[in-house]
């Protein structure tokens, strides 16, 4: 040290008083209590930092708290501010529970994330709420232990629907026979169906081995497909109808297996349907309809063919079969009106106008 080679060189030079070797013994004390107090600094100067006294805190969960719809094979984790002790991450500081009850599980912890994770020992129940919650027994690395319990809450989703649709009805019926030949061929499902799976490719119809052209429809409100023929229907001629098993329900869910059904056409007819008149004139007695029909289009009732359909006591007619034989080739315009026996046998306005095409 300085303060000694300076002493040492004194003294060998010259022999001073006493009290002027005690003070040079006291000025390298000094020199060596500075240069402790240099050696405990850090290398920018100041003091070491004070010990680290802040509780940890949660910093994130899944799920999330308040969230619904949870898949019931999840598993549960809490991410914390720091680093943990993780041998302070247990199973009875990290607890989830359904209506009171602990449910059982896996915890760990993974220091490079800094999150727990509770894995439950089995899937949770559907449509059921959850309680998560960490204790104060987890501490930080420096055992600071967590100022108070985190909890949240969360509830699982409804259960799935893994049930494959079913055929409920058709039209026409299973063997049915005398079948028009311009009816449209339809179908009911027990439940909504996926629209976009209802297609000439899932929905068809044959005569023996050959194809019938047509187009498929389905209604969301009856849960009904429809297969429309391009042309009428080859008379007394037996037809099969199927829908393949890949059609699916709203979930996904295909139908288990093909539904198939047949049914016979009847002679060359067709029928003819309107909407009923709710007016009680016209069903009562001397009331009904009248089905006009000619082959001009836009056609005036007066002087043109028609049909007299009258009321039948507990009946409102809205259809009428007209034998096709009994019609040309060609197309057929068809107007209905309602008419009644009051008021000299006054009649509605004519229906929209329709028509029908005889091969």
């Amino acid at each position: 040290m300085i303060g000694f080679q300076y002493f040492s060189s004194i003294v060998s030079r010259s022999k001073r008083s006493c009290i002027s070797y005690r003070l040079l013994i006291a000025f390298n004390i000094l020199l060596l209590c500075l240069w402790g107090i240099t050696a405990c600094t850090d290398d920018n100067g100041g003091s070491n930092p004070p010990a680290d006294t802040t509780p940890p805190t949660v910093s994130s969960t899944s799920p999330a708290d308040s969230a619904t719809d949870v898949a019931v094979n999840s598993v549960i984790t809490a991410t914390f501010s720091e680093a943990m002790d993780d041998s302070s991450i247990t199973s009875s500081s990290f607890i989830v529970t359904e209506n009171g009850s602990d449910v059982s599980g896996t915890v760990t912890y993974n220091a490079s994330t800094r999150t727990a994770t509770l894995s439950p020992s089995a899937d949770l129940l559907y449509e059921t709420p959850y309680t998560a919650t960490i204790t104060t027994d987890v501490k930080d690395e420096a055992g600071n232990n967590m100022a108070s319990n985190y909890e949240w809450n969360f509830t699982t989703g409804i259960i799935p629907d893994e049930t494959p649709p079913e055929v409920s009805s058709t039209s026409p019926d299973n063997g049915e026979i005398d079948v028009y030949v311009n009816t449209l061929i339809t179908v009911t499902f027990n439940e909504d169906m996926n629209s976009a799976t209802i297609t000439t490719a899932t929905f068809t119809l044959h005569d023996g081995s050959t194809p019938v052209s047509g187009v498929v429809s389905y209604d969301v409100a009856t849960k009904t497909a429809t297969f429309d023929p391009d042309d009428y229907l080859d008379a007394t001629t037996l037809y099969t109808a199927k829908v393949l098993a890949a059609v699916e329900d709203l979930a996904f869910n295909p139908m288990g297996s093909d539904y198939e059904w047949s049914f016979t056409t009847g002679v060359p007819r067709v029928r003819i349907t309107w909407e009923a008149n709710r007016e009680k004139a016209v069903n009562s007695a001397g009331g009904g309809y009248k089905v006009y029909y000619s082959q001009t289009n836009d056609f005036d009732i007066s002087g043109a063919s028609s049909i007299d359909v009258p009321w039948v006591s507990g009946q409102t007619p809205t259809s009428i079969t007209i034998p096709l034989t009994s019609l040309s080739s060609g197309t057929w315009y068809i107007k209905v009106v309602a008419y009644s026996a009051l008021g000299g046998g006054s009649v509605s306005e004519p229906s929209t106008q329709s028509s029908i095409v005889v091969p």
